[in-house]
Protein backbone atom coordinates (compact mmCIF):
# COMPACT_ATOMS: atom_id res chain seq x y z
CA UNK A 1 0.00 0.00 0.00
CA UNK A 2 1.47 3.49 -0.87
CA UNK A 3 1.72 6.35 1.67
CA UNK A 4 -0.09 7.92 0.23
CA UNK A 5 -3.66 5.62 0.66
CA UNK A 6 -2.07 4.63 3.89
CA UNK A 7 -2.07 8.35 4.91
CA UNK A 8 -5.57 9.18 3.56
CA UNK A 9 -7.04 5.79 4.71
CA UNK A 10 -6.08 6.82 8.53
CA UNK A 11 -7.89 10.40 7.93
CA UNK A 12 -11.79 10.56 10.30
CA UNK A 13 -14.12 10.21 7.93
CA UNK A 14 -15.53 13.80 8.07
CA UNK A 15 -11.68 14.73 7.46
CA UNK A 16 -11.45 12.39 4.15
CA UNK A 17 -14.91 13.91 3.02
CA UNK A 18 -13.10 17.48 2.94
CA UNK A 19 -9.79 16.11 1.32
CA UNK A 20 -11.64 13.94 -1.29
CA UNK A 21 -13.16 17.78 -2.08
CA UNK A 22 -10.29 19.84 -2.17
CA UNK A 23 -8.76 17.29 -4.31
CA UNK A 24 -11.61 17.59 -7.00
CA UNK A 25 -11.17 21.15 -7.05
CA UNK A 26 -7.37 20.91 -7.20
CA UNK A 27 -7.44 18.69 -10.74
CA UNK A 28 -10.41 20.72 -11.98
CA UNK A 29 -9.16 23.38 -14.82
CA UNK A 30 -12.67 25.68 -14.85
CA UNK A 31 -14.74 27.24 -12.55
CA UNK A 32 -17.68 26.41 -10.79
CA UNK A 33 -21.51 27.04 -11.23
CA UNK A 34 -22.89 29.33 -8.96
CA UNK A 35 -25.00 26.83 -7.51
CA UNK A 36 -22.72 24.37 -7.13
CA UNK A 37 -19.63 26.67 -5.63
CA UNK A 38 -20.60 26.70 -2.02
CA UNK A 39 -19.81 22.84 0.23
CA UNK A 40 -20.95 22.55 3.85
CA UNK A 41 -18.73 20.11 5.71
CA UNK A 42 -19.77 19.17 9.83
CA UNK A 43 -15.73 18.28 10.98
CA UNK A 44 -15.40 18.74 14.75
CA UNK A 45 -12.49 20.40 16.01
CA UNK A 46 -10.34 17.17 16.39
CA UNK A 47 -10.70 15.93 12.89
CA UNK A 48 -10.00 19.37 11.36
CA UNK A 49 -6.74 19.64 12.99
CA UNK A 50 -5.79 16.20 11.27
CA UNK A 51 -6.99 17.85 8.00
CA UNK A 52 -4.94 20.47 8.77
CA UNK A 53 -2.13 17.94 9.32
CA UNK A 54 -2.77 16.31 6.79
CA UNK A 55 -2.59 18.63 3.95
CA UNK A 56 0.56 20.67 5.55
CA UNK A 57 2.77 17.70 4.58
CA UNK A 58 5.39 18.18 2.08
CA UNK A 59 4.00 15.33 -0.04
CA UNK A 60 0.13 17.45 -0.25
CA UNK A 61 1.95 20.30 -1.32
CA UNK A 62 -0.49 20.44 -4.15
CA UNK A 63 -3.65 20.15 -1.89
CA UNK A 64 -2.37 23.18 0.58
CA UNK A 65 -2.10 25.71 -2.64
CA UNK A 66 -5.51 24.65 -3.33
CA UNK A 67 -6.50 25.65 0.12
CA UNK A 68 -5.01 28.80 0.31
CA UNK A 69 -6.52 29.49 -2.92
CA UNK A 70 -10.45 28.89 -1.98
CA UNK A 71 -12.58 31.06 0.71
CA UNK A 72 -13.19 28.97 3.41
CA UNK A 73 -14.54 29.58 7.29
CA UNK A 74 -14.68 26.87 10.14
CA UNK A 75 -16.60 27.68 12.93
CA UNK A 76 -15.55 25.15 15.94
CA UNK A 77 -18.43 25.98 17.85
CA UNK A 78 -20.99 24.37 15.51
CA UNK A 79 -18.46 22.15 13.63
CA UNK A 80 -19.01 23.83 10.92
CA UNK A 81 -16.93 24.31 7.68
CA UNK A 82 -18.00 25.80 4.95
CA UNK A 83 -15.94 26.42 1.55
CA UNK A 84 -16.54 28.56 -1.11
CA UNK A 85 -15.44 27.48 -4.71
CA UNK A 86 -14.30 29.56 -7.94
CA UNK A 87 -16.85 31.07 -9.36
CA UNK A 88 -16.88 33.89 -12.38
CA UNK A 89 -20.38 35.14 -11.04
CA UNK A 90 -19.14 35.57 -7.29
CA UNK A 91 -15.61 36.99 -8.43
CA UNK A 92 -17.17 39.61 -11.01
CA UNK A 93 -19.80 40.26 -8.15
CA UNK A 94 -17.76 41.14 -5.71
CA UNK A 95 -15.21 42.86 -8.02
CA UNK A 96 -18.69 45.23 -8.55
CA UNK A 97 -19.05 45.71 -5.01
CA UNK A 98 -15.33 46.67 -4.34
CA UNK A 99 -15.41 48.88 -7.21
CA UNK A 100 -18.83 50.67 -6.41
CA UNK A 101 -18.25 51.21 -3.03
CA UNK A 102 -14.66 52.96 -3.50
CA UNK A 103 -16.36 55.03 -5.85
CA UNK A 104 -18.80 56.20 -3.34
CA UNK A 105 -16.08 57.32 -1.15
CA UNK A 106 -14.04 58.71 -3.09
CA UNK A 107 -16.57 60.95 -4.04
CA UNK A 108 -17.33 61.77 -0.78
CA UNK A 109 -13.48 62.32 0.02
CA UNK A 110 -13.31 64.65 -3.05
CA UNK A 111 -16.81 67.10 -2.27
CA UNK A 112 -15.54 67.49 1.30
CA UNK A 113 -12.67 70.25 1.48
CA UNK A 114 -11.96 68.32 5.10
CA UNK A 115 -12.34 65.08 3.74
CA UNK A 116 -8.88 63.78 2.40
CA UNK A 117 -8.44 61.77 5.01
CA UNK A 118 -10.60 59.59 3.82
CA UNK A 119 -8.48 58.55 1.16
CA UNK A 120 -6.49 56.40 3.58
CA UNK A 121 -10.16 54.34 3.36
CA UNK A 122 -8.39 50.83 1.46
CA UNK A 123 -10.32 47.62 0.08
CA UNK A 124 -8.72 44.34 -0.29
CA UNK A 125 -10.13 41.41 -1.99
CA UNK A 126 -7.82 39.13 -0.25
CA UNK A 127 -5.68 36.31 -0.68
CA UNK A 128 -5.10 33.78 1.88
CA UNK A 129 -2.26 34.71 4.28
CA UNK A 130 0.02 31.81 3.77
CA UNK A 131 1.46 31.90 7.79
CA UNK A 132 0.91 29.34 10.05
CA UNK A 133 -1.66 31.55 12.02
CA UNK A 134 -3.81 31.13 8.72
CA UNK A 135 -4.50 27.96 9.59
CA UNK A 136 -5.47 28.07 13.33
CA UNK A 137 -9.19 26.95 14.52
CA UNK A 138 -12.04 29.85 13.38
CA UNK A 139 -9.89 31.05 10.29
CA UNK A 140 -12.10 32.99 8.09
CA UNK A 141 -11.19 34.49 4.87
CA UNK A 142 -13.91 37.44 4.06
CA UNK A 143 -14.67 38.57 0.74
CA UNK A 144 -13.98 41.86 0.98
CA UNK A 145 -12.20 44.04 3.69
CA UNK A 146 -12.16 47.76 4.31
CA UNK A 147 -9.48 49.10 6.01
CA UNK A 148 -8.07 52.74 7.28
CA UNK A 149 -4.40 52.57 7.29
CA UNK A 150 -2.23 54.85 8.33
CA UNK A 151 -0.23 55.16 5.14
CA UNK A 152 -0.06 58.45 3.38
CA UNK A 153 -3.02 59.37 1.05
CA UNK A 154 -2.42 59.27 -2.61
CA UNK A 155 -0.17 61.96 -3.92
CA UNK A 156 -1.75 65.40 -4.69
CA UNK A 157 -3.47 66.58 -8.00
CA UNK A 158 -1.68 69.29 -9.60
CA UNK A 159 -4.42 71.94 -8.32
CA UNK A 160 -3.43 70.88 -4.58
CA UNK A 161 0.14 70.21 -4.89
CA UNK A 162 1.28 73.42 -3.15
CA UNK A 163 -1.03 72.49 -0.32
CA UNK A 164 1.01 72.03 3.29
CA UNK A 165 1.57 68.53 4.49
CA UNK A 166 -0.93 67.17 6.50
CA UNK A 167 -0.54 65.17 9.86
CA UNK A 168 -1.33 61.28 9.42
CA UNK A 169 -4.57 60.44 11.89
CA UNK A 170 -3.63 58.64 14.77
CA UNK A 171 -5.75 55.03 13.92
CA UNK A 172 -5.98 52.25 16.38
CA UNK A 173 -5.99 48.69 15.17
CA UNK A 174 -4.97 49.81 11.80
CA UNK A 175 -3.90 46.52 10.62
CA UNK A 176 -7.46 44.94 11.22
CA UNK A 177 -10.21 45.88 8.45
CA UNK A 178 -13.06 47.93 9.87
CA UNK A 179 -15.37 46.92 7.76
CA UNK A 180 -16.19 43.47 6.49
CA UNK A 181 -18.60 41.85 3.63
CA UNK A 182 -18.88 38.61 2.81
CA UNK A 183 -20.88 37.15 -0.07
CA UNK A 184 -22.81 34.23 1.23
CA UNK A 185 -25.47 31.65 0.30
CA UNK A 186 -28.43 30.94 2.53
CA UNK A 187 -26.65 28.51 4.41
CA UNK A 188 -23.15 30.47 5.42
CA UNK A 189 -25.70 33.48 5.97
CA UNK A 190 -27.25 31.45 8.81
CA UNK A 191 -24.23 31.50 10.78
CA UNK A 192 -22.95 35.14 10.20
CA UNK A 193 -24.35 35.94 13.90
CA UNK A 194 -21.75 34.36 14.89
CA UNK A 195 -19.29 35.03 12.43
CA UNK A 196 -20.16 38.23 12.99
CA UNK A 197 -19.38 38.34 16.46
CA UNK A 198 -15.72 37.06 16.35
CA UNK A 199 -15.08 39.27 13.33
CA UNK A 200 -15.86 42.45 15.82
CA UNK A 201 -14.34 40.82 18.96
CA UNK A 202 -10.73 40.04 17.00
CA UNK A 203 -10.84 42.92 15.25
CA UNK A 204 -8.44 45.01 17.83
CA UNK A 205 -10.84 47.70 18.38
CA UNK A 206 -11.23 48.56 14.52
CA UNK A 207 -13.61 46.53 13.42
CA UNK A 208 -17.20 48.05 13.22
CA UNK A 209 -19.04 47.22 10.37
CA UNK A 210 -19.96 43.43 9.30
CA UNK A 211 -22.14 42.88 5.86
CA UNK A 212 -23.64 39.75 4.83
CA UNK A 213 -24.63 39.68 1.00
CA UNK A 214 -26.80 36.74 0.47
CA UNK A 215 -26.43 35.93 -3.44
CA UNK A 216 -28.99 33.06 -3.59
CA UNK A 217 -31.58 34.77 -1.78
CA UNK A 218 -30.80 37.84 -2.81
CA UNK A 219 -31.20 39.45 0.75
CA UNK A 220 -28.64 41.36 3.22
CA UNK A 221 -27.94 41.72 6.84
CA UNK A 222 -25.40 44.22 8.52
CA UNK A 223 -24.09 44.01 12.15
CA UNK A 224 -22.77 46.82 13.71
CA UNK A 225 -20.68 47.86 16.88
CA UNK A 226 -22.63 50.30 18.87
CA UNK A 227 -20.19 51.34 21.61
CA UNK A 228 -23.71 52.69 24.09
CA UNK A 229 -26.09 49.80 23.62
CA UNK A 230 -26.43 47.58 26.92
CA UNK A 231 -23.90 44.76 26.47
CA UNK A 232 -26.03 42.78 29.27
CA UNK A 233 -29.31 41.70 28.20
CA UNK A 234 -31.45 39.04 30.42
CA UNK A 235 -28.21 37.48 31.93
CA UNK A 236 -25.98 37.30 28.95
CA UNK A 237 -23.19 39.28 27.66
CA UNK A 238 -23.17 40.80 24.60
CA UNK A 239 -20.10 42.10 22.40
CA UNK A 240 -21.15 45.30 21.57
CA UNK A 241 -21.97 43.51 18.06
CA UNK A 242 -25.62 43.82 17.00
CA UNK A 243 -27.48 43.07 14.25
CA UNK A 244 -28.83 46.15 12.45
CA UNK A 245 -30.49 45.15 9.50
CA UNK A 246 -31.82 41.86 9.25
CA UNK A 247 -32.36 39.58 5.77
CA UNK A 248 -33.52 43.02 4.12
CA UNK A 249 -34.39 41.91 0.29
CA UNK A 250 -33.04 43.34 -2.50
CA UNK A 251 -33.17 41.28 -5.34
CA UNK A 252 -36.61 39.60 -6.31
CA UNK A 253 -37.85 36.67 -8.73
CA UNK A 254 -35.30 38.17 -11.38
CA UNK A 255 -36.35 42.02 -10.39
CA UNK A 256 -35.05 44.51 -7.86
CA UNK A 257 -36.76 44.51 -4.73
CA UNK A 258 -38.17 47.81 -2.94
CA UNK A 259 -36.64 49.62 -0.48
CA UNK A 260 -33.16 51.71 -0.64
CA UNK A 261 -31.00 48.98 -0.60
CA UNK A 262 -27.59 48.52 1.37
CA UNK A 263 -27.24 51.93 2.74
CA UNK A 264 -23.70 51.89 4.89
CA UNK A 265 -22.27 55.51 6.78
CA UNK A 266 -19.10 56.49 6.26
CA UNK A 267 -18.46 55.70 9.94
CA UNK A 268 -19.37 52.16 9.06
CA UNK A 269 -16.20 52.67 7.38
CA UNK A 270 -13.62 53.79 10.21
CA UNK A 271 -12.29 52.16 13.32
CA UNK A 272 -14.34 52.25 16.47
CA UNK A 273 -12.50 54.72 18.00
CA UNK A 274 -12.13 57.48 15.23
CA UNK A 275 -8.75 58.92 14.67
CA UNK A 276 -7.47 62.68 15.51
CA UNK A 277 -7.28 64.45 12.41
CA UNK A 278 -5.63 67.77 12.34
CA UNK A 279 -7.39 70.65 11.28
CA UNK A 280 -11.03 68.79 11.29
CA UNK A 281 -13.15 69.86 14.04
CA UNK A 282 -15.55 67.85 15.59
CA UNK A 283 -18.55 69.39 13.80
CA UNK A 284 -16.71 68.66 10.24
CA UNK A 285 -16.06 65.05 11.18
CA UNK A 286 -19.53 64.38 12.73
CA UNK A 287 -20.88 65.79 9.20
CA UNK A 288 -18.55 63.70 7.39
CA UNK A 289 -19.38 60.07 9.29
CA UNK A 290 -23.20 60.59 8.35
CA UNK A 291 -22.21 60.77 4.32
CA UNK A 292 -23.63 57.71 2.98
CA UNK A 293 -22.88 54.77 0.33
CA UNK A 294 -25.48 53.51 -0.89
CA UNK A 295 -26.21 50.16 -2.69
CA UNK A 296 -29.80 50.50 -4.16
CA UNK A 297 -31.81 47.12 -4.65
CA UNK A 298 -31.33 48.55 -8.46
CA UNK A 299 -27.96 48.44 -8.69
CA UNK A 300 -27.21 45.31 -6.33
CA UNK A 301 -29.30 43.38 -8.99
CA UNK A 302 -27.65 44.67 -11.76
CA UNK A 303 -24.47 43.93 -10.71
CA UNK A 304 -25.72 40.42 -9.48
CA UNK A 305 -27.01 39.91 -13.35
CA UNK A 306 -24.32 41.09 -15.47
CA UNK A 307 -22.16 38.55 -13.04
CA UNK A 308 -24.75 35.64 -13.36
CA UNK A 309 -24.76 36.08 -17.26
CA UNK A 310 -20.55 35.77 -17.31
CA UNK A 311 -20.61 32.09 -15.39
CA UNK A 312 -19.80 30.08 -18.16
CA UNK A 313 -16.66 32.32 -18.75
CA UNK A 314 -13.58 30.08 -17.94
CA UNK A 315 -11.54 31.56 -15.65
CA UNK A 316 -8.80 28.61 -15.99
CA UNK A 317 -7.24 26.97 -18.91
CA UNK A 318 -5.98 24.04 -19.65
CA UNK A 319 -2.82 24.57 -21.87
CA UNK A 320 0.51 25.15 -21.36
CA UNK A 321 0.95 29.13 -22.53
CA UNK A 322 0.20 30.43 -26.06
CA UNK A 323 1.59 28.78 -29.21
CA UNK A 324 1.76 32.17 -31.13
CA UNK A 325 3.74 33.81 -28.30
CA UNK A 326 6.69 35.72 -29.51
CA UNK A 327 9.50 36.50 -26.84
CA UNK A 328 11.97 39.55 -27.23
CA UNK A 329 15.93 39.02 -27.26
CA UNK A 330 16.17 40.27 -23.71
CA UNK A 331 13.38 38.56 -21.94
CA UNK A 332 14.82 34.74 -23.37
CA UNK A 333 16.98 32.72 -21.60
CA UNK A 334 18.20 28.78 -22.01
CA UNK A 335 17.44 26.29 -19.36
CA UNK A 336 21.15 26.54 -18.47
CA UNK A 337 19.89 30.00 -17.32
CA UNK A 338 17.53 29.06 -15.10
CA UNK A 339 18.64 28.39 -11.35
CA UNK A 340 17.02 25.15 -9.60
CA UNK A 341 15.49 26.30 -6.34
CA UNK A 342 17.11 23.82 -3.77
CA UNK A 343 15.22 21.94 -1.67
CA UNK A 344 13.40 22.97 1.47
CA UNK A 345 13.36 21.04 4.41
CA UNK A 346 9.49 21.06 6.10
CA UNK A 347 8.86 20.40 9.46
CA UNK A 348 5.80 18.80 10.19
CA UNK A 349 3.47 20.02 12.36
CA UNK A 350 2.12 18.66 15.31
CA UNK A 351 -1.71 18.36 16.15
CA UNK A 352 -0.95 21.08 19.30
CA UNK A 353 0.03 23.35 16.24
CA UNK A 354 -3.87 23.62 15.32
CA UNK A 355 -5.50 23.31 19.29
CA UNK A 356 -6.30 27.02 20.40
CA UNK A 357 -5.64 27.54 24.15
CA UNK A 358 -8.46 27.65 26.74
CA UNK A 359 -8.36 31.72 26.64
CA UNK A 360 -9.13 31.44 22.96
CA UNK A 361 -11.97 29.61 24.02
CA UNK A 362 -12.88 31.02 26.89
CA UNK A 363 -14.93 34.02 25.99
CA UNK A 364 -16.81 31.18 24.26
CA UNK A 365 -17.49 28.85 27.04
CA UNK A 366 -18.66 31.56 29.40
CA UNK A 367 -21.29 32.37 27.14
CA UNK A 368 -22.38 28.70 26.75
CA UNK A 369 -22.08 28.48 30.64
CA UNK A 370 -24.71 30.87 30.83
Amino acid sequence: MSVFISRFIELPQNARAVVEALQSISTSLTANKEQDSWRIFTISRSEYARFIKYIRHPLEADLYDCWQSIRYDYIHRTSLLAMRLPSVSQVLFTSSLHEQITRSIDAIADAHPNGWFLKHIMAINPERDSSDDALVFNAHRPDLSFYFTPEDPPSPTPSSAAAPPRKRPRVPGASEPTLIVEVCNAAKHGAMQMLAERYTHGGGGATRTVVAVDTERGVFSVWRFLRYLPTKLEGKTFRRCFLTQDEVAWRGAGTCAEGEGLVLSVRDFMPTVLPDVEDVSAEEMDELMRRKVVLDPTCLTKMWLESWSMQDTPLYYGSEGSEGMDFSDSSSSSEDDVEEPGEVEMEEPGLDDFISTEEDFAMEEEEENE
